[in-house]
């Protein structure tokens, strides 16, 4: 067997549900902006990792973008219209969007030299991702119509190293100003969340456009 997805209420209340029975690990990524459906990873010890969709109403899975090269951190835009994922197809990862749920209807390239763990701003105007070196955030305007149009990317926040590794450490607050960080400033088994309250400033401070 693997790990499954299970689900319980965000309230606390009532009993787990088991979604999804695999003999491959899963790893739930995000939700369909009208809850019907859950994108998540599938992947074994050893081989490559698949983006599978989950029906969350009748229980039925597949795989939505399966190949020998690892896909991975599917994450959906808010409109429903388009899947951001990075792939190592490249020999590197590096951040693609696909139309949803047609995935095969087209593909663009949004990182440059490298990129990971990609996040949609609350508007789907702009996508931020990992970039390895150095280990940074960038934001990217994007411009989504019978096309997919990518804007120049900018950096958005200098971080850590352990960020740009396994997994996402950070994410955007709701009201789209604060940026939260994991840091690991000392015993990794013990990760501090830092809330940046001003990260428009903190970005000028580190990144001068003089």
């Amino acid at each position: 067997g693997g790990w499954d997805i299970f689900s319980r209420t965000a309230d606390g209340t009532g009993g787990v549900k088991r979604e999804l029975v695999a003999e491959r690990n899963l790893f739930p990524r995000s939700v369909t902006p009208d809850g019907a459906h859950l994108l998540y990873e599938e992947r074994g010890n050893f081989g490559s990792a698949d983006i599978g969709l989950l029906d969350l109403d009748t229980g039925e899975a597949e795989i939505l973008l399966g190949s020998e090269f690892d896909e991975f951190g599917a994450m959906v835009s808010p409109d429903g219209r388009w899947v951001a994922y990075h792939s190592d197809e490249s020999g590197k990862p590096d951040v693609f969007v696909r139309p949803f749920p047609n995935v095969d209807d087209g593909k663009w390239q949004v990182s440059a030299g490298g990129g990971s763990w990609a996040l949609w701003s609350r508007d789907g105007t702009h996508l931020y991702y990992v970039a390895p070196q150095p280990p940074r955030i960038m934001r990217v305007p994007v411009e989504p119509g019978k096309g997919f149009r990518v804007g120049p990317a900018e950096v958005f926040l200098e971080i850590e190293p352990q960020m740009a590794g396994f997994g996402r450490g950070w994410d955007l607050h709701p009201d789209g100003r604060a940026l939260i960080v994991q840091s690991r400033p000392g015993d990794v088994a013990s990760p501090e969340i830092v809330l940046v309250q001003n990260f428009l400033a903190e970005l000028k401070r580190l990144v001068p456009t003089d």
